[in-house]
């Protein structure tokens, strides 16, 4: 009797084998990763911006654009970067930078700055921009007055060309011996004549020291009666050493 056994086909021989930890790997993409971007969600230089005195006092702000011949409260005049490497922003990168460049934005002489109600504020990506590669910082251009933001005068930078005009030029209004800070268009007894700076070093000057050298506002008043002010312990700590001086007026 014949028997027929069952058919083995054999997939190949021992040596042509492939190894049992083979693998095939897919194509390789031709997309490669995006390279961090430091300038990713920066705003434009010479934008403008209607926004209210929380918003400008936040450290980051996603305020849309006006047109800066409508009304707007701030300017933004200059965009700068940290280090690739920066960890977190520096708070005071951002007001030295800011501050150097406010009196050309404004088209003013330190001097006419100094006599101004202007001033910098500046903002820094949020967290996830920053999470993402972004290392920029924006300096913008504000007007505070009376605990409310002024409106900003029409124009992209340099925005003045005649000086300070009377509604931004600080003045001091003591007349019921509360000293407030006013613009000059409105009621005053005192109008900004002057600055210089204070001596000191690292420490704090005195209350005493301040107003023993404030007498160096005669230069300004004619050996009139004057206002002095001069910074507070942040801003002395920050490098700030204005005494400004005011000189008495009947309006």
């Amino acid at each position: 009797m014949l028997v027929v056994g069952p058919l083995v086909l054999l997939a190949g021989c021992n040596q042509d084998a492939a190894p049992a930890d083979a693998s095939m790997g897919a194509p390789a993409s031709s997309t490669a990763s995006p390279e961090a971007d430091p300038l990713a969600g920066a705003p434009s230089v010479d934008a403008c911006y209607k926004m209210t005195v929380a918003k400008a006092a936040a450290p980051t702000n996603d305020s849309n654009p006006v047109e800066c011949y409508s009304d707007h409260t701030t300017l933004t005049y200059y965009v700068g970067t940290f280090p690739d490497d920066a960890l977190e922003p520096d708070p005071d990168v951002m007001s030295k930078e800011c501050q150097k460049r406010l009196a050309a934005a404004m088209g003013l002489t330190k001097k006419q700055l100094v006599s101004s109600i202007f001033e910098p504020i500046y903002f820094e990506p949020t967290t996830s921009q920053w999470s993402s590669g972004a290392r920029w910082y924006r300096c913008d251009a504000h007007a505070e007055s009376g605990g409310k933001l002024r409106l900003m005068p029409s124009g992209s930078t340099p925005v003045l060309y005649d000086g300070v005009p009377t509604e931004f030029t600080r003045c001091v209004d003591n007349r019921s011996g509360k000293g407030l800070y006013v613009t000059c268009n409105k009621a005053h007894d005192y109008r900004w004549a002057g600055y210089f700076q204070a001596k000191g070093g690292k420490s704090y000057p005195s209350r005493a020291s301040f107003e023993k050298q404030g007498k160096g506002c005669y230069k300004f008043t004619g050996n009139g009666a004057y206002w002095v002010t001069w910074p507070l312990e942040p801003a002395w700590d920050a490098g700030d050493r204005d005494m400004n001086c005011y000189k008495q007026t009947k309006g």
